[in-house]
């Protein structure tokens, strides 16, 4: 791939010299303030953002431009309600109001990525965000539309390849450089789209390299030096602290390519389209994860293998999507709309030695079928068809869960109406869930999902929506079928293949509105489990790892999130902006296990922060300040987690001459210099979020 580098990186910088001074944004600014103009292509009628009753957040224009990260949880993370799992700078997976991994759909253009990413806490999602037009969050249970993986919400990404509407004739190519000195990181980014009459050629690609990445201390956290010495002294020794990792996050760099490209016909009646895309990178598992026989019986690693380094995965993903909607096909349906993903989804973790270690394999084909109904009863929406095919398998020293075919298919309604002066939404859903694992009896799971919103504007701009779901899950495969030592996360997984759905009981209440010069959203949600599906810590060691067993038990989630926009100032020559934002979650167990500790792990911690953000017609910017609080709420056998201030900056000067414009920009990350580590994180003790780090970077388009 080393030509697709040159090319995308030579002809960015080409092209960007050829761009001149402009006071517009290549991301325009009005992308988050303008939600009313703004559509969610994760529900079928692409609904306005306004008009959704469910709790949504989206990314787009130069709100997107700013929160870019290496990776989708990353990217988002800064959003109310959400965080990141963080497995080092490379992984990060989106927590919706503390529920991630399995509970949580990614997908790329209405369709699942197909991945390999809620296996396991070390592999990183599919999707690459600095592709992205778009990214849309749906907050809580979105299983009516989505299934059993979308009981804690949805993530869709919206990338533009297989566009609804036709557009002028004529072409658009944009592209972006930057480099930053935390890692030194470099990425290009090149994006091309053309379009004749019905026709519509899209082609995109982006190349991104790092280093290890820069810390502002030791790679172990405070606590567990702490425990570490205590251990020491209660064994009569003296722990020396002098081999700790200071100032770098061993094997932290990542290198990162893809490509893709696409062909739509867009008629007036019939519209087609197919978009290959190309995705690879290589990255290195922070933490001391790696894989030899010759472990201590503590789980620790012997002095030589640590001095070879860490395990680094190389990730090989080929998806095809095809696209086809028919305007009127028949009486009574407005719209016939099918999309189709195939993923052939490879990754190998390569040893210290060069050596393979583990393979994971992940083939996938979904499909989904909308079908837009002409008004009925008052009613109008879609009823759907999805079905889905997966075939995972892994070999190796990492292989703690055996090879499984999973096939699901479902009937889906999704229908909404006026109702008085407000909107009133109504779906449905059932869905079989089959396992059938290449060793043991198969596994059969039928489920049934409910759910009901209203939303109605109130006197003098105010508006309230209020959400209720009943949702059942399937257990994930490795709740199943897990049985060995879990090397990502150094414990030893035990399944168990007598588990039963989850459900989930959901009702949230969001208020949005304004008093003055100040704009107001707050959301608050209760969601209860019944069966919750968890790893136990059973307080014992098995291969010289702590070993956890998947169970179920009654839980309750609940919290509360909200944003207020102050206009402090509004002018033609300059605006000025106060933005706050605050989410709290709170997570525990009906009933205590035996050691009478009723918290799960990994709970997002509170936070509150703020942002000053300011417009001039040719600067913007901002600076930000999150305060993560203490996350002391924690299971038996796990650590607390210290707050932290997180505080960021991002200037840009526009620029333009004719049809073509562009942006300057300067970013700066973690300007405090702290030790940041998230307790959502499985690496929290082992990796903390990158030290201070400025990127330097030039967007533009022609």
């Amino acid at each position: 791939m080393m030509s697709l580098r040159l090319a995308l990186l030579s002809s960015a910088i080409v092209l960007a010299s050829t761009a001149q001074a402009a006071p517009a944004p290549v991301h325009s600014p009005d992308g988050e303030a303008t939600l009313e103009e703004i559509r969610v292509y994760a529900t079928p009628m692409r609904a306005r953002s306004d008009e959704v009753a469910q709790p949504v957040e989206i990314l787009s224009g130069e709100a997107l431009a700013r929160q870019l990260g290496a990776n989708l949880g990353d990217t988002v993370a800064r959003l109310p309600g959400i965080q990141t799992s963080y497995f080092g700078p490379a992984v990060g997976r989106p927590v919706i109001r503390g529920l991630a991994d399995a509970r949580v759909k990614i997908l790329q253009d209405g369709v699942g990525v197909l991945d390999a990413s809620s296996t396991s806490g070390d592999h990183a999602v599919a999707v690459e965000p600095f592709l992205a037009d778009q990214i849309e969050i749906l907050k809580g249970p979105a299983t009516v539309l989505y299934g059993s993986g979308a009981l804690g919400g949805v993530v869709n990404t919206v990338t533009g390849r297989l566009p609804e509407q036709a557009g002028e004739d004529g072409y658009a190519l944009r592209g972006e450089v930057r480099g930053g000195d935390v890692a030194e990181e470099r990425t290009a980014l090149l994006r091309f789209d053309g379009t004749k009459g019905p026709w519509h050629v899209h082609l995109d690609g982006v190349m991104r390299d790092t280093e290890d990445f820069d810390i502002p201390g030791a790679t172990e956290s405070a606590a567990l030096i702490a425990e570490e010495v205590a251990e020491a002294a209660e064994a009569g020794e003296v722990l020396d602290l002098s081999d700790l990792e200071r100032g770098t996050l061993p094997n932290s760099s990542l290198d990162t390519e893809a490509l893709s490209g696409s062909v739509n016909w867009l008629g007036e009646r019939v519209q087609v389209g197919v978009s290959v895309e190309r995705f690879q990178t290589e990255y290195g598992l922070p933490g001391g994860h790696a894989h030899h026989e010759e472990e201590h019986a503590e789980g620790e690693l012997p002095a030589e293998a640590e001095e070879e380094g860490g395990v680094r995965i190389n990730l090989d993903q080929t998806r095809i999507d095809a696209h086809l909607a028919l305007l009127a096909p028949f009486p009574g349906v407005e719209q016939l709309r099918l999309r189709v993903a195939d993923v052939d989804y490879r990754h190998v973790e390569i040893e210290p030695t060069g050596e393979v270690g583990t393979r994971f394999e992940n083939d996938g084909l979904e499909a989904r079928l909308e079908l837009l109904n002409a008004p009925l009863a008052g009613f109008t929406g879609a009823f759907g068809l999805q079905l889905e095919d997966k075939s995972f398998s892994a070999e190796g020293e990492e292989a703690f869960v055996i090879p499984v075919d999973r096939e699901a298919m479902a009937l889906f309604a999704y229908q909404a109406r006026s109702l008085g002066a407000g909107q009133l939404e109504l779906g449905a859903r059932v869905e079989t869930v089959d396992y059938d694992p290449s060793q043991g009896a198969s596994q059969d799971f039928d489920l049934f999902s409910l759910s009901a919103g209203y939303a109605q504007a109130l006197a003098e701009g105010w508006s309230f929506a209020v959400q209720a779901d009943v949702a059942e899950r399937a257990p994930e495969l490795e709740a199943l079928y897990s049985d060995g030592a879990h090397l990502a996360t150094q414990t030893f997984e035990v399944g168990d293949d007598t588990l039963g759905e989850e459900r989930a009981m959901n009702v949230s209440l969001t208020i949005d509105g304004s008093v003055g010069e100040v704009e107001l959203r707050a959301s608050t949600y209760l969601t209860e489990f019944r069966d919750f599906l968890y790893l136990e810590d059973q307080g014992v060691a098995v291969e010289g790892f702590p070993l956890r067993q998947w169970t179920q038990d009654d839980a309750r989630f609940y919290g509360a999130e909200g944003e207020a926009l102050v206009h402090l100032l509004e002018g033609d020559a300059l605006s000025l902006d106060l933005r706050l934002t605050g989410d709290w979650v709170r997570a525990r167990l009906d009933s205590a296990p035996v050691d009478g500790n009723r918290e799960l792990p990994r709970i997002p911690a509170a936070r509150l922060g703020g942002a000053l953000e300011f417009a001039t017609p040719r600067w913007g910017g901002e600076l930000s300040a999150q305060r993560y609080f203490d996350q002391d709420d924690v299971p038996t056998f796990a650590l607390p987690t210290d707050g932290f201030w997180m505080v960021n900056a991002y200037v840009a000067r526009h620029f333009e001459r004719g049809e073509q414009h562009g942006e300057v920009f300067l970013r700066g990350r973690n300007l405090l210099n702290e030790e940041a580590r998230l307790a959502t994180s499985f690496l929290k003790d082992l990796a903390p979020l990158p030290g201070r780090g400025f990127e330097l970077g030039l967007r533009f388009a022609l």
